[in-house]
């Protein structure tokens, strides 16, 4: 008799363990479903969100090829910029050096004509000296 209560035993505990996996099987299986439906629905935007991810990198490729374009122009420009920077620092560089030159001229004309005019001031003042008559006292 212990051996039927025990197979009894075991049989109902073989059967609540059917009904609780079925009972989770069935949980999971609704689980699926409604994951199922979720994914179907997301699909669309995924998708969706796919080509306009593809759009933008089409137009950042073609943003990025014109700002190389452009920025190549520019550095011709920022080139040609350059030369002429340095063109006028030669310039500037000549004319400093001209000037310097000038004015060291300019300095030994000025010093001669104040020479030449103190010599004609002296040669006024002694003629003018010979030609007063000398008062008699």
């Amino acid at each position: 008799m212990v051996i039927e209560i025990s197979v009894a035993v075991m049989a109902a505990a073989v059967v609540a363990l059917v009904i609780y996996l079925i009972l989770s099987l069935k949980k999971v299986n609704r689980t699926l479903d409604t994951l199922d439906q979720t994914l179907n629905h997301l699909k669309p935007k995924v998708d969706e969100v796919v080509e306009e991810t593809n759009r933008t990198l089409r137009e950042t490729r073609q943003l990025v090829e014109e700002i190389r374009v452009k920025t190549q122009k520019t550095d011709a420009l920022f080139d040609s910029l350059g030369q002429v920077g340095t063109s006028l620092q030669e310039l500037s560089t000549g004319i400093s050096r001209t000037a310097v030159q000038y004015k060291e001229r300019l300095g030994r004309v000025v010093a001669l004509a104040d020479t030449g005019l103190s010599w004609i001031h002296r040669l006024r003042g002694s003629r003018s000296s010979q030609h007063k008559p000398m008062k008699v006292k």
